[in-house]
């Protein structure tokens, strides 16, 4: 099962499904404060690039832009049930100046406060990152945990950046341009 979104439930609901399954999304581990804290599992990393699965709070997500099209982000507040709203900061990867084609720069902590009405279910797109907090990169796109537009862009620019112009979608073959010679790639 592939899950595309950020579902928000109580503490309680976090509890009783605690037992039952890891593979959830909560504000479970948000302080009474309202910070956010990640919730990390004992368990050793493997160190291969996978999801950490084991955390039920997952904050990284991604956010519309009417530039950028889809940002990602981290949840830095509890969702507000009363108007709908959750406040993000950008999470903008080191190398977004030389990996975005027109290079421009954004401010890579900004805060955002998103109406959770411009999204589907009322839902923020999850990310697929490694518990180093790095995105997933995969060449088979029907390999990412989460898989839906942002993940498939995100996907796909990163492999563009790293000279990789070839990705699967289970059989599909998705070719990008890379706009110049890339020795070693067919020989």
């Amino acid at each position: 099962r592939i899950s595309s979104t950020v579902t928000f439930i109580t503490s309680e609901q976090a509890t009783n499904l605690r037992s039952v399954t890891t593979d959830i999304s909560t504000r479970d581990s948000m302080t009474k404060e309202g910070d956010v804290n990640d919730t990390k599992s004992d368990a050793e990393d493997p160190g291969d690039g996978q999801l950490a699965k084991e955390s039920l709070f997952y904050p990284h997500v991604f956010i519309t832009d009417d530039k950028f099209t889809w940002l990602p982000a981290k949840l830095t507040k509890p969702v507000g049930i009363e108007d709908n709203t959750a406040t993000v900061e950008l999470d903008i990867p080191d190398d977004w100046p030389n990996s975005t084609a027109n290079g421009e720069a954004i401010e890579r902590n900004e805060l955002r406060v998103v109406n959770l009405k411009d999204y589907p279910d009322y839902e923020l797109p999850k990310q697929n990152i490694d518990r180093s907090g790095k995105l997933l990169s995969k060449d088979d796109m029907s390999n990412l945990p989460n898989l839906h537009e942002a993940s498939v862009l995100y996907n796909l620019k990163d492999r563009h950046y790293r000279d990789l112009p070839y990705t699967r979608v289970g059989d599909i073959i998705v070719a990008m341009n890379p706009f110049h010679w890339i020795d070693g790639l067919y020989s």
